[in-house]
């Protein structure tokens, strides 16, 4: 609500600006100051993401913050459900990696991009919900994750353009016992709520828990691209911004985003 009164004021200048001016020369110079500045506003969520370098490092190529500014904003719109439930049926559960924790020492240094959210003691029969809507894709034998669910959904601007896609990650989860229950299956629509896994993986280093992650991709990503960790392979750009360690593939997705941005509170 407060973006959407934020957002009011300044079409609401312009439009002043406009009708005092007749939108000469002087009036659009001033339109675009004022959109600049509304860029420059909205580029900073209330909680900071982490997001491609190319948009920290950039001096020149302003057309790119601006259109991931756009895109964060509309993305930002979409509120998530608790991916543990509804509050009267929702598990007791303890939160023990947080989005952005440090992890390792020095320039080795890298980043916790997701929430570990952990249900009473080794519980593996855990319930997980479709945080939006979207269309729902599976992967096994991952070396980061070893199976999860994705839920994609496109985010598009007034005139039904795509502008990238928001993708919620469910790791750590037990798809060979989903499966012989006939949960969903890849390329289903699902609807927010939705029951889409009932079984943490046992085995998962640390205990059974939900690694629960956002990504932001442009529109032509596939939408389950790695493009930040490491060394090594493609990810050749280090980090900017507010994580300064770690390494990305700076020509896939827009970065990750801090779940408390779409109004999920795990802690």
């Amino acid at each position: 609500m407060i973006k959407v009164i934020k957002h009011s004021w300044y079409f609401l200048l312009i439009f002043i600006g406009i009708t005092i001016s007749g939108c000469s020369k002087e009036s659009l110079d001033d339109i675009n100051d004022i959109l600049t500045d509304e860029d420059e506003i909205s580029e900073e969520s209330l909680y900071a993401n982490m997001l491609t370098p190319a948009y920290y490092l950039t001096t020149t190529n302003i057309s790119f913050k601006n259109e991931l500014n756009q895109f964060i904003n509309k993305a930002e719109q979409i509120e998530f459900s608790h991916p543990l439930g509804v509050e009267e049926d929702r598990p007791n559960f303890v939160v023990k990696s947080k989005f952005g924790d440090e992890k390792g020492v020095g320039p080795a240094t890298q980043y916790h991009l997701a929430v570990d959210v952990y249900v009473g003691n080794s519980v593996t029969n855990v319930n997980l919900y479709a945080a939006h809507e979207g269309f729902i894709s599976t992967a096994r034998d991952v070396e980061k994750y070893r199976q999860y669910v994705t839920i994609t959904k496109e985010i598009k601007d007034g005139n039904n353009t795509v502008l990238g896609k928001l993708v919620t990650l469910y790791a750590h989860i037990d798809l060979d016992l989903d499966a012989s229950e006939n949960l969903f299956e890849d390329g289903d629509f699902v609807s927010e709520g939705t029951l889409i896994s009932k079984n943490l993986y046992a085995n998962t280093v640390g205990g059974p828990h939900l690694h629960f992650e956002v990504r932001y991709y442009r529109s032509n990503d596939v939408g389950n691209e790695e493009f930040y960790g490491g060394f090594g392979g493609d990810l050749t750009q280090a980090s900017e911004g507010d994580w300064h360690y770690g390494y990305w593939n700076p020509s896939i997705g827009y970065g990750y985003a801090n779940p408390k941005n779409h109004q999920l509170f795990l802690y």
